[in-house]
């Protein structure tokens, strides 16, 4: 008696289970059918490009057109990033019922690294955003460091420097400062403890790594008391608490020639 009534529990079970199956396998078919539908087909993704550098929306055509619930959003961002290796993919996301929005930006180009005889834009995170050049870019900074040891590069690269932030820093604090607005910096040069700003005016300013505030309001004092300094001096030593300027010969010879020239007046 108890053996039938095993058998007969192992029956019921058994067809429970083909039951669950069979609701299991029609609920995939019909979900299945529900993904795939015209009015979820993708058939183009969308390109918002946001910043300064803005070149208005682009699209991007999706063959065959897939399911917005079949694609792979961080599959799609790795392959945008990969086709442009210098913008910033910000996100990819999904705008039911069809539409497919990946938001990006153009990366801003901040200087230039000299690197086995090329020179190499870089942005302002740090990345190559183009193929080296025999010569330099007009009006980019060129960046160089004891420490950077890279042969060279290729669009997307991490530029692999651990002072350029300290670089980028400075170079948009003095871009900003006032005095230096009509001064191109043409080299920042980073050795040991030592940043080595040059001028266009042919200037060299001089900058502690660890004190860069401090050195920014030296600089600030000399600039007031001699506004001219930027254009007169040779070297600007800002290292030290109280300024070292290095005077230029030539501008001395300059001075002394029209004071000659005044007095024989």
């Amino acid at each position: 008696m108890a053996s039938k009534k095993s058998n007969g529990r192992g029956v019921f079970f058994g067809l429970a289970l083909i039951g669950i199956l069979l609701v299991a396998i029609g609920l995939q078919a019909l979900v299945q059918k529900f993904i795939v539908r015209p009015e979820f087909l993708v058939r183009e993704i969308e390109i918002h490009w946001v910043g300064e550098q803005d070149p208005g929306p682009a699209r991007f055509r999706l063959s065959p057109p897939t399911s917005i619930f079949l694609l792979d959003l961080n599959a799609l961002q790795k392959a945008f990033q990969q086709r442009y290796p210098i913008s910033e993919v910000r996100k990819v996301e999904r705008q039911f019922p069809d539409k497919i929005v990946a938001t990006m930006r153009k990366r801003r180009v901040v200087a230039q690294v000299y690197c086995g005889g090329l020179y190499y834009p870089v942005s302002d995170d740090a990345l190559i955003v183009a193929r080296g050049s025999r010569a330099p870019y007009d009006r980019l900074t060129i960046l160089s460091s004891d420490g950077f040891n890279a042969s060279s590069f290729q669009p997307g690269d991490p530029l692999g420097m651990d002072d350029f932030w300290k670089a980028s820093e400075l170079l948009v604090t003095l871009r900003r400062g006032e005095g230096l607005a009509n001064h191109a910096v043409t080299r920042i040069r980073l050795t040991g403890t030592d940043i080595f700003v040059s001028l266009d005016t042919g200037v060299e300013v001089r900058f502690s790594k660890d004190h860069l505030k401090d050195g920014w309001h030296r600089l600030a004092g000399v600039l007031s008391q001699r506004r001219n300094v930027l254009t007169e001096a040779k070297y600007l030593d800002l290292r030290f608490e109280d300024p070292v300027i290095g005077e230029n010969p030539e501008t001395l010879k300059q001075k002394k020639k029209a004071i000659a020239q005044k007095k024989a007046a």
